[in-house]
């Protein structure tokens, strides 16, 4: 992972049962927010929290019900994860609120990547590694830095 758990929140988009929130809490995270659209996958998540006896690293841990489309992620450095939770519809415009904001370090892991074609085109995003069964972005920080200097000129 090329962005230190320390120094970021891990947002899993589309959460389901909440197994990835649970697995990642064992990291010592600032944050993890776990997003789904289901009601009743949101209860049951909520429920797999309050069962779970491991050792968790992230005492910070959310899961809310939110539409993926309009959900406002947190500030600070994201780690973004995806298992293949929606199609290119709801994808690119997501991508274009998280690759807007310089000011952050957004790292997207795409586990089962269907819909890679419409990372691979964002310019906002940059392939930084291919694990075989799922790929790991990051957001071009240049591309901020020039639209702020054209932005200014």
């Amino acid at each position: 992972m090329p962005l230190a758990p320390e120094r970021a929140t891990l947002v899993d988009v589309g959460a389901g049962l909440g197994r990835v929130v649970l697995h990642a809490a064992r990291r010592p995270y600032r944050q993890i927010v776990g997003i789904e659209i289901s009601p009743a996958l949101v209860e049951i998540a909520k429920d797999n929290r309050s069962a779970y006896r491991g050792e968790l690293l992230c005492r910070d841990i959310r899961l809310v019900r939110a539409d993926a489309a309009t959900f406002r992620f947190p500030r600070g450095n994201l780690v973004v994860y995806l298992y293949n939770p929606f199609n290119a519809r709801v994808l690119a415009p997501m991508l274009d609120r998280l690759g807007s904001d310089g000011r952050r370090e957004v790292v997207l892991v795409y586990h089962t990547p269907l819909e890679r074609a419409t990372i691979d085109a964002h310019p906002a995003f940059e392939l930084t590694a291919d694990l075989g069964f799922g790929l790991i972005y990051r957001a071009r920080r240049e591309l901020h830095d020039l639209r702020r200097i054209i932005g200014r000129a």
